[in-house]
């Protein structure tokens, strides 16, 4: 399978259009527009791995090869739930949800293993 339809394939199990795949991976919408348009069977390593990261998929799962042990970006499931009712949220609900978000991490953000050590 080409990294194109790979992507196409991750995109639609998880609901996202392009542009919210874009944010979540830190891409330009026109980078993952061209990837799917232009059929391309390959990508930069970089690129892999910024969408890697942002739809929480292995790379060994963008090039098309089985999963290698166990998930290590496997979420929580409180962490799905989030993510599930914020995708079905319009922008602005999504836009109110980012802000509240940045203030709670301010506030409540867990200090670093050694800084707990030292407190």
């Amino acid at each position: 399978m080409d990294f194109y339809s790979i992507l196409q394939e991750i995109l639609s199990e998880k609901g996202l259009s392009i542009p919210e795949a874009a944010r979540a991976c830190g891409l330009s919408d026109s980078t993952l527009r061209s990837i799917i348009t232009r059929k391309n069977k390959t990508v930069a390593l970089e690129v892999a791995m910024k969408i890697s990261k942002g739809l929480c998929v292995s790379l060994e799962r963008l090039n098309g090869m089985k999963e290698l042990g166990q998930k290590n970006n496997a979420m929580h499931p409180d962490e799905e739930k989030l993510l599930k009712d914020f995708r079905s949220l319009n922008s602005e609900g999504k836009k109110y949800i980012l802000q509240t978000m940045q203030m709670a991490v301010m506030t409540y953000k867990e200090a670093p293993a050694a800084q707990k050590r030292e407190a």
